[in-house]
């Protein structure tokens, strides 16, 4: 788990600052991920830009709702799970699968 937090922690770090928005131009078939965060000069609002046929393209919605914060949370509470009793609760199995998945291991090995 605190290997995860830590992955999670440097990445949210690294990105640009959140919360994220998406902008869509239906004319232009662009699709923008921004950010909302201050910044010194407009462009560096812009956390990406995709050219796209569909203007729903979803996955840009799923990359708005994991902004920064929301990995900077979860690593939180990964490390507070890695660090309270040692004995699995079902909080601790959740913790571990969210652990498992950003790390993509397979279940089982290291518990921490």
């Amino acid at each position: 788990m605190r290997r995860a937090a830590t992955r999670l922690r440097e990445g949210a770090l690294a990105a640009t600052p959140g919360p994220w928005v998406v902008t869509r131009d239906d004319e232009s078939m662009m699709c923008d991920l921004r950010t909302e965060a201050p910044t010194t000069y407009e462009y560096q609002k812009d956390v990406f830009s995709v050219h796209t046929p569909d203007p729903s393209w979803p996955d840009l919605d799923y990359c708005e709702a994991v902004h920064p914060p929301v990995a900077l949370a979860l690593a939180d509470w990964l490390e507070t799970e890695a660090e309270e009793d040692p004995s699995f609760t079902p909080c601790k199995y959740a913790a571990l699968a969210v652990a498992r998945a950003v790390l993509r291991e397979p279940e089982g090995g290291d518990r921490t």
